[in-house]
């Protein structure tokens, strides 16, 4: 009996034994493909990204927006995440009125919205070097900027900003793309709660 029980404890180290040694080697591999000397790809880079650190304050707004064609177009959306209000403002030429409206979201839509912007990390891709060859100069700029309480207390703001034409990680430009898209049906799932336009020239 006593030889049994032994057995049966050699067995159980065994397992797990072949159990830490198959994850050491899957993080092994995992880290030579990402890490490993001539193998750090743009998926790795990705990858890279989403991990690193980057302090900041809590979110205050989350704000897409595409202007300054040859027309003078303005086409923005702009979600406060403090008081829920998403603002849309539109104009197809800077020489016309600017119409503004007004919608309350959820506060679920908006708690979609930030796990995105944890999940990616995106406050870390302002920091990415910008392709201005893929800059047309009588193209509109498209910018999505997170709006942060200041770390130094200052009234103003810190903005973290991501260009369409900033050089993408491999996988990068479709989750800036979809999260973009996220913020757009917000229009759809929120309440309209005002609709007006306003002559300021931009």
């Amino acid at each position: 009996m006593k030889n049994y029980m032994i057995a049966i404890c050699i067995a159980i180290v065994i397992v797990l034994l072949i159990g830490v040694a198959a994850i050491v080697i899957k993080n092994k591999i995992k880290n030579s493909i990402l890490d490993g000397p001539g193998m750090v790809n743009s998926r790795g880079e990705l990858y890279k990204l989403m991990d690193k650190e980057v302090k900041h304050g809590e979110y205050l707004k989350i704000k897409y927006s595409s202007s300054g064609d040859m027309n003078g177009n303005l086409d923005t959306i702009e979600l406060d995440v403090k008081t829920g209000v998403l603002t849309t403002q539109y104009a197809a030429m800077h020489s016309d009125p600017i119409e503004v409206n007004e919608y309350k979201i959820k506060q679920e839509d908006i708690d979609r919205i930030i796990a995105i912007i944890e999940e990616y990390n995106l406050v870390a891709w302002s920091e990415l070097p910008q392709d201005d060859t893929m800059f047309a100069l009588d193209g509109p700029t498209r910018m999505l900027e997170i709006e942060c309480a200041s770390l130094k207390g200052s009234r103003v703001p810190d903005y973290y900003n991501i260009y369409s034409h900033t050089k993408f990680p491999e996988g990068g430009w479709d989750i800036y793309s979809d999260t973009i898209k996220e913020l757009s049906e917000l229009i759809n799932k929120g309440e309209k709660i005002n609709s007006y336009t306003k002559e300021t020239i931009y």
